[in-house]
């Protein structure tokens, strides 16, 4: 599963972002995590309001979400057209079932 690993820009905090990973039926937010756990993220409004996490800090929030059964695949940003496609291809299975 791809992960954008960022720190927010007030705060500090580290999380994660899943842009494949849909959190609500609609697949308008994806999932997201960070030491206090999982929930739906906003794709858009969390690059807007984070910058990217440094290395170091990918390990701290890596050694987190190893242990629950992550594979690592780290990337930078994904396109918004990325996310949207995945979302319209959900919506797409969901109709039809």
């Amino acid at each position: 599963m791809k992960a954008v690993f960022r720190v927010w820009k007030q705060g500090g905090e580290l999380f994660a972002i899943f842009p494949e990973f849909a959190a609500t039926i609609g697949g308008f937010t994806c999932m997201s995590a960070d030491r206090n756990g999982h929930s739906a993220a906003d794709y858009s409004h969390c690059i807007q309001s984070s910058r990217p996490a440094k290395p170091e800090e990918v390990e701290r929030i890596w050694s987190f979400l190893s242990p629950l059964g992550y594979r690592r695949e780290e990337v930078q940003l994904t396109a918004r057209t990325h996310h949207s496609t995945h979302r319209l291809r959900r919506e797409s299975v969901r109709w039809a079932s």
